[in-house]
């Protein structure tokens, strides 16, 4: 999603021809809207199946989870010096104003990214907290509003994974009929 950013920032520093510079920057810079577009249905397919099969199946996603918080960690890293970058651009006495619109922008984007990743998380640690009565150690609660905030939501995904022994559900759900003798 950031190539094309990171592609015009070379092009940018690159001495070429200003028409051939400015186009290749032009259809750079629409490539990186598009694929910011496809992020959208694809944090939403994301939420879709793991809120799925978080409440649906006995699939445990927390490693799932985890590897996918680890691996995201360099986008992360990324899209903070892009969104930097961006805002400083307007550290202008006449564009000044539209900072904190920027700043709301880019942060409310990069969070529902986030919480797209720790949503099957989420649900399942509340669906098997409702099917053991409610019973549940203070360090999960903990991990739980870990998944909420920037950073930590990291944190919070591997304490879940190393504690996932203690929310996983049974294999048989309380919907099945047990069988008698």
């Amino acid at each position: 999603m950031h190539l094309p950013l990171y592609a015009t920032l070379i092009i940018m520093n690159v001495t070429m021809d200003a028409k051939l510079q400015g186009d290749l920057i032009h259809a750079l810079l629409v490539a990186a809207l598009i694929l910011m577009g496809i992020m959208v249905p694809v944090c939403v397919l994301n939420i879709i199946v793991s809120l799925r099969e978080a409440l649906k199946g006995n699939v445990d996603p927390t490693k799932t989870t985890m590897i996918a918080k680890l691996c995201l960690i360099p986008w992360y890293v990324l899209n903070f010096i892009i969104g930097f970058s961006f805002t400083a651009i307007f550290f202008n006495p006449f564009m000044m104003f539209a900072i904190p619109v920027i700043a709301v922008l880019l942060i409310s984007s990069t969070y529902i990214l986030m919480i797209s990743t720790s949503l099957g998380d989420i649900a399942y640690f509340l669906r098997s907290t409702a099917k053991k009565n409610g019973t549940v150690r203070p360090l999960l609660t903990v991990a739980l509003i870990c998944l909420f905030i920037f950073c930590l939501d990291v944190v919070g995904a591997i304490v879940f994974y190393k504690k996932s022994d203690e929310i996983r559900l049974p294999a048989q759900t309380d919907d099945a009929p047990a069988e008698q003798n």
